[in-house]
């Protein structure tokens, strides 16, 4: 009768150990062979006596030999114990194991011997028994003992099992979860075998642990992670090991191993035609990603990285976010090995090759870097021939700047502070590029209201270069000579009416300013601009961003086309992750790739380059039912004083040349102040409005000084539109002091709208550092008075002083008056009721005009 078949004995044993054992059996080293239970008992003589105990639990064997084996299966010893059970007559002991129905916990195990008897045997029928070995007759029960939690883990199709296994005596024996029998017999030394018993309630309380490590049972004694299995094994499983648990297996894990080491990358950046091409590879401990793994596991906002031995390697939450941003705008452009990199995004080259621990570039590549660190790295410029101004230290910066945006044929958006010259540094790089003979013309695009300043300023500062107004009604006439002026100088709605015609020429520039006109990506004038063609694009605004981030995209998407992808792109990498998520990372990304195209010097940047004081005039331009107004009223009252002057003389037409002065300069500001049912805007108050916004968004405070009581409560109402806050003081103010004292401080209003009469005296008004003077007059020493409301001591900011003055009409003809008659203003003209005194005939009609 066999109890083991050949087969069984083979699928257990190593072929190593089969030829030994049989030895061992042959020589007759098998001795006290005995069956208690289950389990097979015997001794064997080999290089010094040893027990070996098998037995067979839910139909497998399992093996125990005090030789230290610690191969899985049979050894040496246990194969010839297997044949010896097979040929010999054994002698059966049965003992009594659970001694009646209660638990191993509740039997009482000591070291005596439990008494001999036949019990059933599991295996078939054993042979009579003989006389009974003495080391038969004992097996010594172990007391109850705490079990070894281990764990070992294993992969199946990409999911990480971990089997749960409870160890004793000194970690001989294993118990595993779905192992139903509660006890075990083990060699314990050359002649002595233990029963050890295993504890069910101990064993639960471990597994009821695992939970909180996020464990969740997969099947009965094998758990899976609940969370992806590669953060699982970075973060639980040293949690588990320092809870006492012994951990295996963890070295052969692959597709669910993650690799502890940091990530190490390695950048080359060579130039090319239109672009870069940027070789980038990550690797841990050495094994590297490949760049389509890379950007599979970033695409998905993956942190894991597969790498080419199969193991995973985890990216810092910095280098998720800054890839994330990077590859969202790069888009298309990636290659088996590298990403190709167009010249408009330099700066997300950049940020590639700052990110490597390991970086090389080419001889091109690291000049154009050195020279976008810092504006002083750009090599200084000339100033060309017959420019009427000397540029300031940072204004020169700025033309540097322009100068290499233009060689490396960037789009780029000058953003410095109003009042800090971005027309002057604009004409002085169209000079140059006269000078150069470069291919005419340029198209300088303007809202309305600057048409005039741009001209004004061309004809100042470069007036070698000619400038074509193509604008208004008889536009259309200048159509074909387009072409032969150095600058064409147009509005934006004009672009937007003309789009076709001057969509079909080619333009050396395209000059935006106040480019934030086109911030709205969907706006039918932004399409327009962005449908021009030119070799050079270039804008200038004060405040290039003013609500959201799909302004920067606009405005780059004309500046350098395609820079940030599709508009779903942009929102995708930049919009959400900074404006709903503050990613602090992908902001910075977005930081970079703008550094080389934005160009901003705010007044508290260049303030020891500037005078304490700096004066400046900003015409603006009647909308056109004000020009209507306007003129209406001019003919009028031009008529009757010059039948007055010439009947009465001009001491006796003195109210009516008062009143026509009056009118006109109310029609000035706005025609409200002097027709009720006037239902449309004033040109001035446009641009006055858009002052206040960009001066308090650049953290500023206002005085701005009226004549017109009625005037500075039409601007508190639209400023309360604009959410921007005011303090107003006029004659009929009862408590100046306390609304000085509120302006003052550091958190009070932005600004503050003063009656030039009430308000042009006496107050201390340091908070402020911006001055606007909205409907100047005669009297220069009131406009003084007034702005030293805040330029005096305690002042420790510059002072900006703003003049407004409309265009073709009462003001800009006095303006012309006072440069004309400077001594007689200065030291006679005191009283402006009666300043017409001293002026002729002649004069005084020329204001009507």
């Amino acid at each position: 009768m066999s109890f083991f078949t050949e087969q069984e004995i083979r699928d257990h044993s190593f072929d190593a150990v089969i030829d030994p054992g049989k030895r061992l059996h042959r020589l007759g080293r098998v001795c006290d062979l005995t069956f208690v239970g289950d389990d097979i008992i015997a001794s064997v003589k080999a290089e010094s006596l040893l027990r070996v105990i098998i037995s067979r639990e839910d139909g497998s064997l399992r093996f125990s030999c005090s030789c230290g084996y610690t191969h899985a299966g049979a050894c040496e010893h246990a194969v010839a114990v297997m044949r010896a059970a097979n040929d010999s007559r054994a002698i059966q002991v049965g003992i009594d194991w659970d001694r009646g129905s209660g638990s191993a916990e509740e039997t009482d195990c000591d070291s005596a011997p439990h008494p001999v008897g036949s019990v059933k045997n599991s295996f078939d029928a054993l042979p009579e028994a003989e006389e009974l070995p003495e080391a038969a007759r004992i097996v010594r029960d172990l007391p109850v003992e705490k079990p070894v939690m281990r764990l070992y883990l294993s992969e199946q199709e990409g999911m990480l099992l971990v089997e749960a296994r409870y160890a004793y005596f000194n970690g001989m024996v294993e118990f595993s979860g779905h192992d139903t029998a509660m006890s075990r017999l083990v060699a314990a030394g050359d002649e002595e075998v233990v029963r050890v018993h295993r504890s069910r309630a101990r064993e639960a309380a471990f597994i009821a642990r695992l939970d909180s490590f996020e464990l969740m049972r997969y099947q009965m004694g094998i758990y899976t992670p609940t969370i992806d299995p590669r953060v699982w094994t970075l973060q639980q499983l040293a949690l588990l090991a320092e809870e006492g648990f012994e951990i295996y297996g963890q070295e052969n894990l692959q597709s669910t191993q993650a690799r502890k080491s940091e990530p190490h990358m390695a950048v080359s950046i060579s130039s090319g035609d239109g672009g870069f091409d940027c070789t980038v590879t990550v690797s841990f401990d050495g094994i590297p990603a490949t760049l389509a793994a890379l950007v599979m596991a970033i695409r998905r906002r993956s942190r894991f990285v597969l790498l080419t031995d199969g193991t995973s390697g985890m990216l810092p939450q910095r280098w998720l976010d800054t890839f994330a941003a990077l590859f969202g705008a790069l888009d298309d452009a990636f290659g088996k090995e590298s990403i190709r990199i167009t010249h408009a995004l330099f700066g997300a080259a950049k940020v590639l090759y700052d990110m490597a621990d390991e970086r090389e570039c080419d001889e091109a590549f690291g000049v154009k870097m050195a020279k976008l660190q810092q504006c002083g790295a750009v090599a200084p410029q000339s100033i060309p021939d017959g420019f009427g101004a000397r540029l300031r230290p940072y204004q020169q910066a700025g033309f540097d700047w322009l100068c290499f945006l233009r060689e490396f044929r960037f789009g780029g958006c000058l953003a410095d502070d109003m009042g800090l010259g971005k027309t002057v540094q604009a004409l002085a790089l169209l000079l140059r590029e006269k000078s150069l003979g470069e291919a005419q013309p340029s198209l300088v695009v303007v809202p309305n209201s600057l048409l005039f300043n741009w001209e004004r300023e061309a004809a100042r500062f470069a007036p070698s270069i000619s400038v074509l107004l193509y604008h208004g009604a008889a536009r259309h006439r200048y159509r074909d000579i387009l072409h032969m002026s150095d600058v064409v100088l147009t509005t934006y709605g004009t672009v937007l009416r003309d789009a076709e015609t001057l969509g079909g020429l080619y333009f050396h520039y395209i000059i935006l300013d106040e480019a934030q006109a086109v911030k709205n990506p969907a706006s039918l004038i932004s399409r327009s601009v962005r449908s021009l063609s030119a070799k050079h694009r270039l804008a200038l605004s004060g405040t290039p961003m003013e609500n959201n981030l799909m302004e920067i995209w606009s405005m780059f998407s004309f500046l350098n086309p395609g820079m940030f992808g599709s508009v779903g792109q942009f929102v995708r990498s930049f919009v959400k992750p900074i404006e709903r998520d503050m990613n602090e990372e992908t902001m910075s990304v977005l930081r970079k790739i703008l550094h080389p195209f934005v160009l901003r010097r705010t007044k508290a940047q260049v303030v020891r380059e500037l005078p304490p004081k700096n004066e400046m005039v900003v015409y603006t331009e009647m909308v056109p039912r004000q020009r209507i107004l306007y003129d209406i009223t001019r003919q009028l009252y031009y008529g009757r004083i010059s039948d007055s002057i010439g009947s009465a003389g001009i001491e006796r037409s003195g109210l009516q040349i008062l009143e026509g002065l009056l009118r006109l300069r109310q029609i000035c500001c706005h025609p409200l102040l002097v027709e009720k049912s006037y239902s449309d805007d004033s040109g001035k108050f446009l641009m006055v409005e858009q002052m206040l916004r960009d001066a308090v968004e650049g953290g500023h405070r206002v005085l701005l000084f009226s004549q017109f009581v009625s005037a500075l409560e039409l601007l508190r109402k639209r400023c309360a539109l604009s959410g921007i806050a005011t303090e107003l003081l006029t004659g009929a103010t009862k408590n100046r002091q306390q609304v000085v004292d509120r302006f003052q401080k550091h958190d009070g209003a932005a600004v503050f709208l003063i009656s030039l009469k009430a308000g042009g005296t006496g107050l201390n008004l340091t908070a402020a550092d911006y001055v606007f003077h909205i409907d100047p007059w005669w009297n220069p020493g009131a406009e003084n008075q007034a702005t030293d409301r805040a330029y005096r001591i305690g002042q420790n900011r510059s002072v900006f002083v703003y003049k407004m003055v409309t265009k073709d009409s009462i003001e800009e003809r006095v303006c012309e008056l006072q440069e004309k008659k400077r001594h007689l203003v200065e030291s006679v003209i005191k009283d402006e009721q009666t300043f017409y005194k001293q002026l002729s005939k002649e004069d005084l009609l020329s204001l009507f005009r």
